[in-house]
């Protein structure tokens, strides 16, 4: 069993929301076998400084819920407290790949043009103040 401990607080340090939801992500055996653990949101108090305890949780695939998001975390059989915030990372998306957000010219550019090889190739004259990326 394990308790979930944090504080939860929006940009200007103020508590953002007054609840916070812990559930099991689908209905599934419970980790010591004595049970079976389903899906029922258990609605905790966020304090006014943000702060919040879960009740122990059993081990295992849960959702935690903050305002209108859901959240699928890992809830890790330390049989102690652990922090939501590596909980919740660990289980996002990794970032999607970004081919190009901006340029910074550090002098000697005028621009940046993405094309194929097979363009790059059949250009008649290149610009010597142009980047040519290829893919």
């Amino acid at each position: 069993m394990t308790i979930i401990a944090d504080r939860i607080i929006d940009i200007g340090h103020s508590r953002a929301v007054r609840q916070i939801g812990f559930s099991a992500d689908h209905i599934r055996q419970g980790r010591s076998g004595s049970g079976i653990v389903i899906r029922y949101n258990h609605l905790v108090e966020i304090l006014p400084d943000g702060s919040f305890t879960s009740p122990d949780l059993d081990p295992g695939p849960a959702l935690v819920t903050i305002g209108n998001d859901s959240y699928p975390i890992r809830v890790p059989d330390t049989g102690g407290t652990v922090g939501l915030w590596g909980l919740i990372d660990a289980n996002l998306p990794a970032p999607p790949p970004i081919l190009s957000e901006f340029v910074r010219n550090g002098g000697g550019v005028d621009r940046v043009v993405w094309m194929t090889e097979a363009q790059f190739t059949a250009l008649p004259v290149r610009d010597p103040n142009t980047t040519y990326l290829t893919f």
